[in-house]
């Protein structure tokens, strides 16, 4: 007898005992051990079986859903209309992701089982297939169950119908041929059901009586008015149109209808009946018009134009009262017959109609002069785009200036920019606290050899709080039509260099316990998340939408202005050394003492060389590193020591990252991916590890801790989280649970190293808080936390540098206190607008 695999003997015992199960229920024990002696003697008499190869047969789990029927789940017969013969019906596939209507039909059935097949899931990819008779017959329900809804409607407040008819429609409109408006018809029927009924209809419609009272009444007439703050006329069609004119109400309440019950009315088409407009009325509005844009007085545009001459409130000045009032009634955005003022829109309307009328207003002046959105709507394509085609087909429809415009108004802002004798941004607050971000601007254009692209450093300037922009002196210009100008010599101070000089040494007496101190508020805050995560679900919003609602107070924004480019590549130490002098000009020029500059890592290392060297350096410009590149090589950290632990595989197979942006999300490289990344598997793994704390504590342990987590949901809901997280028993709940995560890793390797993946995800969710929060002590505290990460990783730039940058940030109560103030204050981050809390950014990635 020859080897065989134990597995084929396993298959053979189970199809064995299968054909046992199938055989007659007289048949005795001895019978079936008789038959399996018979079996045993002719498979060994047999001899070996063939090789059976794994092609010749199915998969045991396929990837599509078997060929039958979705629905029935056997085969169907049917009779064709000419032969009578019967034959198998034919399956169809589906050919869209939900079958049409097949999944409403199975939540309408509760068909659970259907259910489980389709819902959430590609029925094209996965093939699925149906008979369409037995497709027709399942979604049936959904046509009946829609006529029942419609009849059911019919059947509503029928004894108060049925009066109202008698007493309305019968005696009034049909015999006494009144008239009635729809609404007060349907005031009249409301009134009939409290009377008659005693309920309250306050969402029955005029839409809904009025197909109601079609269906009863087919004589009735609905003749919808010209007007449209009037509602429908109602009445016999036995009565002429004199009768009706003579007839028309003229309530106190018809004259302008637009009460509640009718604002919610549904769509009803109206009646064409429109009044003849004789071909010189038309003419004659149309010369109003042109008088109206003729007579404008434009007021000459300053050249350049700058960004208050192409504001909204320009457009609004522009525009003429009879233009825009003209397309509002053309469009039916309003009825209001104001012809002084413009009328009353929503913004959005407001905005298409100020667009449509310059667009008219510069085809009326034959391009003498420039309108708001004509030169702005240009200057945004170019600058987004960079596209001459798509700019010329605007303006060939109309709606912006050329591209040589464009390119004309281009070079007078640099031009204008040039002659100016202070370079200094307009909207600069002198006296201020200011930070200076500077980085590098390469624009990688194509080259023969690749050589010879342009590497700049730009910079932008960022204060809070506000200047008007007017009261500084404009210098003007002629307009020449100019497309191009003469690069102006860059000025590069050179550096000679001098002795390598390193920070001067100085004490900062600093235990480590006070850096984690610090950070126990926020810990208890995402401890909280993670709590409300872990039981209620999606009803609980992700961490940045959580944090943003416990943080409801908005920073004042933040005023970004750009500096002047200096065509050298900032790797320098020349364009280095001359970014500090231009930043110490720009602070004599600000009246501001100490200047903030801040740098990424690359340029931060080679300024501070410059910056020790000099004490004029040392004492008025304090270096900072940024924030975002710090957080991109932390991330690197995370990918570099979890990546082939199978985190790689875990985000592939899970589909939270594809297989070709693996990397740029491991090596930090995509920062919003990766951070968003790190945060849905540090959720998944908290909730496993809070699990597995839940099942070491007995019943009562457990009943406690969920009074604590429904304590916790209803602060959260009645926004008081951040204070009941401060008490005793939630700190309790967090010292439990950190016990047992110590214990757990020190007598299980594996739940130790992915407990250090949550920590570490923990302290760069603790750095990204800091920043969102322009909390300066919790920045300074995570960067001590960090420190050793970027030491165990081998980051030796970030680990030479880093610690530097954190010693000399913790002296700054005592080299630089003013500046510590400030950056204590939260001015040491960007907020951009002024709707949500939690939203500030690193200065770093504001210029990115």
């Amino acid at each position: 007898m020859k080897f065989t695999d134990i597995s084929k003997i396993a298959r053979a015992k189970l199809k064995l005992g299968k054909a046992a199960e199938k055989l007659p229920s007289q048949t005795e024990s001895e019978d079936i051990e008789e038959y399996q002696q018979i079996d045993e003697s002719e498979s060994l008499s047999e001899g070996p079986a063939p090789k059976v190869l794994r092609s010749k047969h199915r998969p045991l789990k396929g990837h599509i859903l078997p060929p039958v029927c979705l629905i029935c789940q056997k085969d169907s017969y049917i009779t064709h209309h000419h032969t009578k013969k019967r034959s198998k019906e034919r399956l169809v596939e589906c050919q869209t992701i939900t079958a049409g209507s097949l999944q409403k039909a199975a939540e309408v059935r509760k068909d659970e089982k259907l259910l489980l097949h389709i819902r959430g899931q590609d029925l094209v990819a996965l093939e699925a297939k149906y008979h369409k008779t037995c497709y027709q017959q399942y979604v049936r329900v959904i046509s009946s169950k829609a006529r029942e809804d419609e009849t059911v409607g019919q059947r509503q407040y029928q004894k108060a119908y049925d009066i109202f008819c008698h007493d309305i429609i019968e005696e009034r409109i049909v015999k006494n041929a009144e008239i009635f408006r729809l609404t007060k018809l349907l005031h009249i029927f409301k009134d009939y059901v409290r009377k008659f009924e005693s309920l309250e209809v306050a969402s029955y419609r005029t839409y809904s009586l009025q197909q109601r009272l079609r269906k009863t009444y087919p004589q009735l007439v609905f003749l919808r008015p010209a007007r449209k703050n009037l509602s429908c006329l109602v009445f016999s069609d036995n009565l002429t149109a004199a009768d009706v004119v003579e007839d028309l109400p003229i309530e106190e309440g018809d004259s302008s209808e637009t009460s509640a019950s009718d604002a919610g009315d549904d769509p009803i088409p109206s009646v064409k009946n429109p009044s003849p407009t004789s071909v010189r009325d038309l003419y004659m509005s149309a010369q109003n018009l042109k008088a109206a844009v003729n007579q404008r007085n434009f007021e000459p545009m300053e050249w350049p134009p700058t960004a208050a001459a192409l504001s909204l409130a320009s457009a609004e000045h522009i525009v003429p009262s009879k233009l825009y009032n003209f397309l509002a009634w053309v469009i039916s955005a309003s009825e209001e017959p104001v012809i002084d003022s413009k009328v009353k829109v929503d913004d959005s309307v407001h905005h298409k109609l100020l667009s449509v009328s310059q667009d008219i207003m510069q085809l009326a002046v034959k391009g003498k002069k420039l309108m708001p959105n004509y030169l702005s709507l240009g200057m945004a394509v170019g600058h987004m785009t960079g596209s001459a085609q798509l700019i010329g087909l605007l303006n060939g429809l109309g709606h912006c200036s050329s591209h040589s415009t464009v390119i004309e108004h281009d070079t007078a802002l640099a031009q204008q920019n040039l002659n100016s004798s202070n370079a200094l941004p307009a909207t600069i607050v002198p006296g201020e606290f200011l930070t200076l971000v500077w980085d590098n601007i390469d624009f990688g254009e194509e080259t023969l050899t690749g050589k010879g692209t342009t590497h700049s450093t730009n910079g932008i300037a960022i204060q809070r709080g506000r200047h008007d922009p007017s009261q500084r002196q404009k210098v003007l210009l002629v307009r020449r039509k100019q497309r191009s100008m003469e690069v102006p010599p860059c000025s590069i101070l050179p550096y000679f260099g001098a002795k390598k000089h390193g920070p001067e040494p100085f004490g900062v007496q600093i235990e480590l316990v006070e850096n984690v101190d610090i950070q126990k508020g926020a810990r208890l805050i995402d401890f909280s998340f993670h709590l409300l995560k872990a039981e209620y679900g999606d009803s609980i919003p992700t961490w940045t939408g959580y944090n943003i609602m416990l943080c409801p107070e908005v920073p004042e924004v933040s005023h970004v202005m750009y500096l002047p480019v200096i065509n050298a590549s900032p790797t320098e130490y020349d364009t280095l050394y001359t970014v500090l002098k231009e930043s110490l000009v720009i602070a004599d020029k600000s009246s501001v003492k100490t200047v903030v500059v801040v740098m990424d890592e690359a340029t931060y290392a080679k300024a501070q060389q410059i910056r020790w060297s000099s004490e004029v350096f040392r004492n008025r410009v304090v270096m900072r590193l940024g924030e975002f590149h710090v957080s991109m090589a932390y991330l690197a950290c995370l990918g570099s020591r979890f990546g082939d632990a199978g985190l790689r595989d875990l985000l592939i197979e899970s589909d939270i990252v594809a297989q070709g942006s693996i990397n740029g999300v491991l090596s930090g490289h995509h920062y919003n991916r990766s951070v968003r990344t790190h945060k849905l598997t540090a959720d998944a793994l908290s909730r496993l590890r809070w699990l597995a704390f839940l099942d070491t504590l007995n019943d009562e342990q457990r009943d406690e801790i969920r009074k604590i987590i429904v304590d916790l949901h209803e602060n959260y809901l009645s926004n008081n989280i951040l204070a009941f997280v401060e008490i005793d028993e939630v700190k309790m709940l967090l010292q439990q649970f950190q016990q047992f995560v110590n214990i757990q890793s020190a007598v299980n390797p594996t739940f130790a190293f992915w407990s250090s993946y949550l920590e570490m995800v923990q302290l760069l969710m603790l750095f990204i808080r800091a920043t969102r929060e322009g909390n300066w002590e919790l920045h300074l505290s995570t960067v001590r936390s960090m420190l050793p990460w970027f030491f165990a990783c081998d980051r030796v730039h970030y680990s030479r540098y880093l610690p530097v940058y954190w010693l000399e940030m913790k002296n700054l109560r005592e080299s630089h206190p003013d500046v510590h103030e400030k950056l204590s204050e939260g001015e040491f981050v960007v907020q951009r607008q002024d709707q949500y809390g939690f939203s500030q950014i690193p200065c770093n990635q504001t210029i990115e």
